[in-house]
């Protein structure tokens, strides 16, 4: 699978450093280009293509697809007008304050899960 992005670089005469960015778009690109221009930097655009295996792209996506469907505790205190199990809290730092050690260990136990299957995608 081939991915287009492109590289926009900008450097002043006067300011010392570049500035440097990568978008995914045409429209972002010149937006950056922009930017750069007008505050009096030398503009430099490469467009580039990268070549991402296809089979690895489709694990990464399946796993940020994963992560995506978790919830977090503002979701569930708004899904739930912030009552739980007969206790009504003002905002939802009360409500992750009194989260019980069980379902933090829990959380914590999916988090780890979560951070192997990330190692798994990199290797």
């Amino acid at each position: 699978m081939k991915i287009d992005l492109f590289y926009v670089e900008g450097e002043h005469d006067n300011v010392p450093g570049i500035a440097r960015a990568i978008v995914a778009t045409e429209d972002d690109a010149k937006k950056e280009a922009e930017e750069l221009l007008k505050a009096g930097a030398h503009v430099y655009r490469q467009n580039m293509s990268i070549e991402i295996p296809l089979v690895r792209y489709e694990r990464m996506e399946e796993f940020v697809k994963q992560m995506a469907r978790m919830t977090t505790p503002e979701e569930e205190f708004e899904a739930e007008g912030g009552e739980f199990d007969g206790v009504t809290y003002d905002d939802v730092d009360e409500y992750v304050a009194d989260i019980s050690d069980e379902r933090l260990c829990s959380e914590y136990s999916t988090f780890m899960e979560m951070v192997r299957q990330a190692k798994e995608l990199v290797k």
